[in-house]
C-alpha cells in the first residue's frame, strides 16, 4: 500500500508541473504567435513562474543570433518539423532540475517551455522517506501481531507435543492434553484434533489397564499348578531319601505326590 502510495502521489505531483507547462505552452503560443525573438517570455534565470520558453525553427540554419537558454537536441527538431508528437523531459539547466515540455509552435517551428522541478522532486523524496518509515513501521507491528495470533491459536498444539512427548518418555498414556474451559464446544481444526488425541489415549490407557490385567490374571492362574509341579519336582529329586512304602524295608514303589 505505501508503494502504491507513494507512485501515485509521484504521479501527480509531476502531472501538476506537466499540466503548468501544457498551460503555458499554450498561453506562449497565443499571445507570441508573431514574435520571433528566441526567448519570448518567462523566468529563465531560475527558471521560475512564469515559464521560460523559446522557440526553435525545424531548421538550424534559421536560429537566432542569440544563445539558446534550454537544450536543443534533435528530438527538438523534430518536433517542429512535425516529425515527432510533443514529449515531456527532465533535464539541468543552469544546475536546476527542470520539467520541459517540447510542442508544435506553428508550422516548422516548436515551443520549448520549461519549470524547475526541484520542489516536486523535493516532495516525492519526503513521501519517499515518510511511506518507507509507514511502511516499515506496519511490517513490524504486522510481525508481532502475526506472532501473537499464531502462538495463541497454536498453543494447543504445543500442548499436544508436549503432551506427546511426555507419553514417550514415561510409557504413561495417563497423560492428558488439558483445554481451556468451554473449548470443548468449540468447533475448529486445533480444538478437533486436541480432543481426538485425548480419545486416543483413553483407549490407549484402556489397552495398556486390560493388558496388565490379563497378565495379572494369567500369573495367578499359572501360580498354583507351577507351585504343585515345583514341589513334586523336588520331591522327585529327594526320592532315594524317602522310605519305602508300607515300611518294610524292601525296595519297593515311592511315594511322592
Amino acid at each position: 500500500m505505501c508503494v502504491a502510495a507513494f507512485l501515485v502521489l509521484r504521479h501527480k505531483l509531476f502531472q501538476q508541473v506537466d499540466q503548468n507547462l501544457a498551460q503555458s505552452a499554450t498561453l506562449v503560443a497565443h499571445q507570441n504567435r508573431q514574435d520571433g525573438s528566441a526567448v519570448l517570455r518567462g523566468e529563465c534565470r531560475f527558471l521560475g513562474a512564469p515559464a521560460c520558453a523559446q522557440v526553435v525553427p525545424e531548421r538550424p540554419a534559421d536560429d537566432p543570433a542569440e544563445p539558446y537558454v534550454l537544450p536543443v537536441s534533435p528530438a527538438v527538431r523534430e518536433v517542429a518539423a512535425g516529425d515527432r508528437a510533443p514529449y515531456y523531459r527532465s533535464v539541468t539547466v543552469a544546475g536546476h532540475p527542470a520539467r520541459m515540455l517540447v510542442t508544435t509552435f506553428d508550422r516548422g517551428r516548436a515551443v520549448q517551455v520549461a519549470l524547475r522541478s526541484d520542489v516536486a522532486e523535493r516532495g516525492v523524496r519526503q513521501a519517499a522517506w515518510l511511506l518507507g518509515g509507514v511502511g516499515a513501521a506496519g511490517v513490524l507491528v504486522a510481525g508481532g501481531l502475526g506472532y501473537a495470533v499464531s502462538r495463541t491459536g497454536l498453543a494447543p498444539v504445543t500442548r499436544l507435543t508436549a503432551t506427546a512427548e511426555r507419553v514417550a518418555a514415561t510409557r504413561d498414556p495417563r497423560h492428558r492434553i488439558d483445554l481451556p474451559p468451554g473449548s470443548r464446544h468449540r468447533d475448529d481444526e486445533i480444538t478437533r484434533l486436541a480432543t481426538a488425541f485425548n480419545t486416543m489415549l483413553d483407549e490407549l490407557d484402556r489397552s495398556v489397564t486390560a493388558q496388565r490385567r490379563l497378565i495379572a490374571d494369567a500369573s495367578h492362574e499359572l501360580r498354583t499348578p507351577l507351585t504343585a509341579l515345583r514341589t513334586n519336582a523336588e520331591l522327585l529329586a529327594r526320592a532315594d531319601r524317602l522310605p519305602p512304602a508300607g515300611g518294610s524295608g524292601r525296595p519297593g514303589r515311592w511315594c511322592a505326590s
